[in-house]
């Protein structure tokens, strides 16, 4: 169980790190988003998986949460005071139907570090393999970069398999 977790692990780190270098350039919020939803669902698999779950192929965090819940396990710590809810589901909802400037003056100040510059090594790519790749890349909306990135992993991972 041990090996599977951590493969779920390391691929939520590498969207993370996917989603470090999107966010780095302007006009890929979209794709940036995805990714950190990528990564924090694989990391939540990680962790059911730890806690004896088995799971179904599902990409709503909410309802993996929920089952998890209903499975008589609980996650309740840190439960929002602003929602009074007393369940993830219930969190959900309410935040479905208000908003946070309506609760502006209950939240209170928090400080952290946020680091999202990206490890980058660059390498030299012909000129007209690069702009085949900048068209590849544009017809599936996302950077050159991206597209390398995940050639390079998907590579990689058939040369270990």
């Amino acid at each position: 169980m041990r090996e599977i977790v951590q493969e779920w692990v390391n691929n939520g780190e590498s969207d993370f790190i996917e989603a470090k270098t999107l966010a780095l350039q302007k006009g890929l919020e979209d794709q940036t988003g995805f990714h950190c939803q990528q990564a924090i669902e694989k990391w939540l698999k990680a962790y059911l998986i730890m806690q004896g779950e088995e799971l179904r192929k599902i990409h709503d965090l909410t309802a993996l949460v929920i089952e998890h819940e209903q499975n008589g396990r609980n996650m309740s710590k840190n439960k929002s005071s602003t929602s009074k809810a007393q369940s993830y589901k219930e969190i959900g909802e309410y935040w479905d139907t208000h908003d946070i400037a309506e609760n502006w003056e209950e939240t209170k100040p928090a400080e952290f570090e946020v680091d999202i510059k990206s490890e980058v090594t660059y390498y030299a790519v012909d000129n007209k393999l690069s702009a085949k790749v900048q068209e590849f890349a544009k017809i599936h909306g996302v950077s050159p970069d991206t597209l390398l990135n995940l050639w390079l992993q998907e590579k990689l991972q058939e040369q270990n398999s």
